[in-house]
């Protein structure tokens, strides 16, 4: 797991730690791991928005835009001799979004995927989200990949905005020096 970092133009907050990985599974799909701890009234606000299975059985798991205006984990993987690269958005109620980019925020379009498999669970004080994300045209990102982490989470302050690396005065995922993430080979 890699420790991810809040950026310091968000509000304070209680979130004691966020972390993230990802694997690339011999089945070619890809899985994407988020391990949230908070306290006090940060976990307050935060568990009701974190799906129980009576919830889940209401409704299905659409995708879904926009998804980074409230508590989203995301991933956005490279090649590094590329400059296309493809967004992944998992909310913790289900809902999703995966988009193709064909350059530093340019030519955005909904990518050809079927629906990941999110699963997330409350173990107070952790809330932990797991996505599975079959890959059809692995082919399209399959040398020397780079993965940018981060995330999005609503606290009583506001959104923070979470990542393995920061370069900018505002927070922005999209840039290729925060994608500094190697898949492993699960």
């Amino acid at each position: 797991m890699h420790a991810l970092v809040r950026h310091p133009c968000a509000p304070p907050s209680e979130l004691v730690s966020l972390e993230a990985a990802c694997d690339r599974l011999r089945t070619g799909a890809w899985e994407f791991r988020y391990l949230l701890r908070a306290e006090g009234a940060a976990f307050t606000f935060l568990a009701p928005l974190f799906p129980f299975r009576a919830y889940r059985a209401e409704r299905t798991p659409r995708r879904a835009d926009r998804l980074w205006e409230h508590t989203c984990f995301e991933a956005f993987l490279a090649s590094a001799n590329r400059s296309d690269y493809r967004e992944f958005n998992f909310s913790p109620s289900g809902d999703w979004a995966v988009y193709d980019f064909s350059d530093y925020r340019q030519g955005r379009a909904d990518a050809p995927v079927e629906a990941p498999k999110i699963s997330t669970r409350l173990r107070p004080p952790l809330l932990e989200l797991r996505a599975v994300v079959a890959y059809s045209d692995g082919a399209a990102f399959s040398d020397a990949m780079r993965v940018g982490l981060s995330a999005v989470v609503e606290t009583p302050g506001g959104l923070t905005y979470w990542a393995l690396h920061h370069a900018g005065e505002r927070p922005d995922f999209h840039r290729r020096d925060g994608f500094l993430c190697e898949p492993g080979r699960g």
